[in-house]
């Protein structure tokens, strides 16, 4: 995870903003699911699904203990509310179009990000 956090660092200097997703955003986004899933593994978590959108990310995940969870990766480009677009969103879910669900909780991407998200 720490090369999809160290191109997030360079925003929109990478990215090249537009009206259709770059190149790089496409590319950015295979990586990602692919490190992410590889995450994923590490701590036993399944089900994995995931979707693009206009430079932004989303998915669920099925955690060890059966809890789905959602994640949201915002605007790849920008930071968003003042908050680094470094870090992933993720709060349960009652199902895969459970959007809302629980509390908006926060983790840095890189190193030891499933473990803080235990905690």
């Amino acid at each position: 995870m720490q090369s999809i956090n160290d191109r997030l660092t360079l925003g929109e200097n990478h990215f090249e903003s537009g009206s259709r997703n770059s190149t790089q955003f496409n590319k950015f986004y295979l990586d990602f699911k692919k490190a992410f899933k590889k995450e994923l593994d590490k701590v036993g978590a399944t089900e994995m699904i995931a979707s693009k959108g206009h430079f932004h990310l989303t998915g669920f995940f099925k955690a060890k203990s059966g809890q789905l969870y959602y994640f949201s990766l915002s605007d790849v480009r920008h930071g968003f509310g003042g908050r680094s677009n470094n870090q992933l969103l993720y709060r349960t879910a009652q199902h895969t179009k459970d959007w809302t669900g629980g509390g908006n909780c926060y983790v840095n991407l890189g190193i030891d990000m499933f473990e803080n998200i235990r905690l």
